[in-house]
C-alpha cells in the first residue's frame, strides 16, 4: 500500500475527481479538502433558499479557498493559456434545477451566476475575504460534488489535454493546502505537490479503460503499469518533459475481454449512492476508484 493523498475530484475538487499522490510506503491516505470553518445556510431541498447565519455545514468551503486557486491560477496559467478557471457543482442525480451558489458571510452575500452545465466562476472580492465568507449551495451536505474544471476550448469531445491537468492540479494543491489538516499539509510539502515524482492519478469514467497520449506525429497507449486500484484509475505523467502541455489525451473503451472483479464492482456501486464525502479519509491503493461524473 502507499500513502496517497488526494487533490480533486477532487473528491472535493479535482480537478482530477480522483486524484493523488503514490508514495512508496506501507500506508495509505486520501486529504479530501477539509472544510468545516464558516457560516450560513441551513439544510434546504433544491429550490429552497433558506439563509440562517451561524450554522456550519460540512459542505461550506471558506472563500479564502477559492481565492487560493485564483491565485494559482494566475501564476501557472502557462500551462493552459486559453483555459478559463470555472467550477462545478453536481448532484448525484444531475439535476440542477433550482441549484443556487453564494458568497455569504456576516456582512456580505454574493449570488454566483450557474451555467446549465453547472458551471460557475468567482469573483475576487477583497470585502468577502475580510468578511471570512464562504461558498455554499442550497442543497443538504453529501449531494453536491464540487469539481474545478479547467479545459483548453475546442479539444475534441471526450478528450484531455496535458496542461490542463497540470494547471489543475496546481490549482487543486492550493485548494488543499488551505483546507487539510496540518499532518496532510506537511505531507504535501514534503511530497512536492505537483512537481514530485509521487504519481499523480485520476479515476477513470469507467473501469478498464485505456490512455492515449498523442503530439504531432507520437501517440503512446499507457501500458499496463500506469493503471492502478483495480484499472479504475490511471497514472498522469504530470511531470514527465517528454510530453508537452499540448499533448492530447484520449480514452479507448475497455477490451471486450475486461471483467472487474465482484468485490470491486460492489464498491462502485456503493460508493456511487453514498453522499459525498468532503473530508480526509484513508483507503488502500487496492481501492477501487469511483468517477463521480463526467470530465
Amino acid at each position: 500500500m502507499s500513502f496517497m493523498s488526494s487533490l480533486s475530484r477532487l473528491h472535493r475538487f479535482p480537478f482530477a475527481l480522483a486524484c493523488s499522490v503514490l508514495l512508496g510506503t506501507g500506508l495509505s491516505v486520501s486529504a479530501d479538502i477539509v472544510v468545516n470553518t464558516s457560516t450560513e445556510l441551513a439544510e434546504a431541498p433544491v429550490g429552497h433558499a433558506i439563509e440562517v447565519r451561524g450554522v456550519a455545514r460540512p459542505d461550506d468551503i471558506p472563500y479564502s479557498s477559492y481565492v487560493a486557486a485564483m491565485r494559482a491560477f494566475d501564476q501557472y496559467h502557462h500551462y493552459a493559456p486559453s483555459a478559463p478557471l470555472l467550477f462545478s457543482a453536481r448532484t448525484h442525480d444531475g439535476k440542477l434545477d433550482g441549484l443556487r451558489v453564494s458568497i455569504t458571510g456576516e456582512q456580505v452575500w454574493i449570488p454566483v451566476p450557474i451555467d446549465a452545465r453547472g458551471q460557475f466562476s468567482l469573483p475576487m472580492r477583497q470585502d468577502a475575504l475580510d468578511d471570512k465568507a464562504v461558498v455554499l449551495s442550497n442543497v443538504r451536505d453529501g449531494q453536491v460534488n464540487w469539481a474545478s474544471v479547467i479545459r483548453t476550448p475546442g479539444l475534441p469531445e471526450g478528450s484531455l489535454r496535458l496542461g490542463d491537468l497540470r494547471l489543475g492540479c496546481r490549482v487543486d494543491y492550493a485548494l488543499e493546502r488551505q483546507q487539510t489538516s496540518l499532518w496532510v499539509a506537511t505531507l504535501l510539502r514534503v511530497v512536492g505537490g505537483c512537481n514530485s515524482d509521487g504519481r499523480m492519478t485520476r479515476a477513470l469514467k469507467r473501469p478498464g479503460m485505456h490512455v492515449k497520449l498523442s503530439y504531432q506525429d507520437r501517440e503512446e497507449i499507457l501500458p499496463d503499469r500506469y493503471y492502478v486500484s483495480h484499472h479504475t484509475a490511471w497514472t498522469m505523467p504530470l511531470t514527465d518533459g517528454d510530453w508537452p502541455d499540448d499533448t492530447l489525451i484520449q480514452f479507448i473503451e475497455p477490451d471486450s475481454n475486461f471483467v472487474l472483479d465482484k468485490a470491486c464492482a460492489d464498491q462502485l456501486q456503493r460508493e456511487s449512492q453514498k453522499p459525498y464525502s468532503h473530508g480526509s479519509s484513508t483507503y488502500s491503493e487496492n481501492d477501487c476508484v469511483w468517477h463521480p461524473g463526467d470530465d
